[in-house]
């Protein structure tokens, strides 16, 4: 019979007392000078991070190959994008059929080649499972589209491996889980006496031990993703948006006072999108520029603003939900004429950007722009109101 090659990509993996029966079959590696090269020992370690998420797995998994890719200590500690994509890219070559990541990182700088990686895995039918970051912003590459998202519930919404299925997050995060009452982690926390020794880290093999299961039936990936939601609970729309303000580490409701905020009111009789335009400058330029719009792209830090009414929240509130969970230098906002009252009540705005046909009464700094506005000038300009 074929066993399914299951990868995980830790800080290393000691199998002692994970695989006593012999019902799972090890295979150590580990990252070393810019490529994964075969270990010929498992860690000693009997308590590193990737032992501990193997042993969730495997108290849940049926049998299968484990393939252990160790991302050395002192690396994970600075995680790189680099580093991942090297372990990514080992596994295309090596007929990996889960991945289970308890890692990744929260900048967007230099991770095309992480989408490019896990673009051609999903070509392949191979299956993401990673943790949103324990701060619970979005994180790299869990809030990838292609890449099944987890986030453990600290908030014990959830009883007893219950879990939530979001088929559509903002932050990408789509399964929100707890963990069955009896695991092979449960004597950890009786022995540190620590309620919060679970983190996001354990609920993504947890949850890579069900696509497990699912695979071995013989499901694709659409169909796993199908099943998974309906094996879910439902989580109320109209309650998301309390349940950020409780998991997202720090967060805020007052004005995050770092994050410039740019609130572009269109011409709809010009041609083309000047925000469009704007978002494209201040990216070829090295900012990570956000964008408020139609569009929902996480993978460019673009929201749509859909997501009001379907939290059933307001502008404002979107606005501090996405600059909580984000991490980016500015943010644009485009708004009708309409919204622009609400918005200036909330002291959110830092600069407006308008149509000079447009008058407006406001104490913001206001840039006016004609049909023929040249946007290299303008990027000028809101960099200058910002550092002066």
């Amino acid at each position: 019979m074929r066993f399914l090659n299951v990868a995980f990509i830790d800080d290393g993996i000691n199998e002692e007392g994970i695989s006593l029966d012999g019902k799972y079959t090890f295979y150590h590696y580990v990252l070393d000078k810019k490529k994964i090269a075969e270990s010929r020992e498992s860690i000693k370690n009997k308590e590193s991070h990737g032992t501990l998420c193997a042993k969730m797995f495997t108290g849940f998994a049926p049998i299968c190959n484990i393939h252990d890719i160790k991302i050395p200590t002192t690396r994970k500690d600075n995680m790189k994008s680099e580093d991942i994509n090297i372990a990514l890219k080992w596994c295309i070559n090596n007929d990996i059929q889960i991945i289970s990541m308890s890692l990744g990182i929260l900048s967007m700088l230099n991770i095309s080649h992480l989408k490019h990686s896990i673009r051609e895995l999903t070509k392949q039918g191979t299956i993401i499972v990673a943790t949103s970051s324990n701060t619970n912003k979005v994180t790299y590459p869990a809030s990838f589209p292609d890449v099944i998202g987890i986030r453990y519930d600290r908030d014990g919404l959830l009883n007893d491996g219950e879990y939530y299925y979001l088929q559509n997050p903002i932050d990408g995060i789509n399964v929100i889980t707890s963990l069955p009452k009896k695991h092979p982690l449960n004597y950890y926390e009786e022995l540190y006496e620590n309620k919060n020794f679970m983190t996001n880290s354990f609920a993504a093999p947890y949850i890579a031990s069900k696509i497990c299961s699912y695979l071995n039936e013989g499901m694709s990936m659409k169909v796993i993703r199908k099943a998974l939601e309906n094996n879910s609970k439902r989580f109320p729309s109209n309650q998301i948006y309390k349940y950020y303000e409780s998991c997202i580490v720090n967060y805020k409701e007052e004005r995050l006072i770092d994050i410039p905020i740019v609130a572009v009111l269109a011409n709809e009789k010009a041609e083309g999108a000047i925000y469009e335009e704007l978002y494209k400058i201040f990216k070829a330029n090295g900012y990570l520029c956000g964008l408020i719009n139609d569009d929902d792209d996480i993978t460019e830090i673009k929201f749509s603003k859909k997501w009001a009414s379907e939290y059933s929240i307001s502008i404002n509130q979107l606005i501090t939900l996405i600059i909580n969970n984000t991490i980016m230098d500015i943010l644009l906002i485009t708004i009708a004429e309409e919204e622009l009252d609400e918005l200036l009540s909330s002291k959110l705005v830092d600069i407006i950007l308008k149509p000079k046909s447009l008058s407006i009464i406001s104490e913001l700094d206001t840039i006016n722009y004609s049909m023929n506005y040249n946007i290299k000038k303008i990027f000028k300009k809101i960099v200058n109101i910002f550092n002066n």
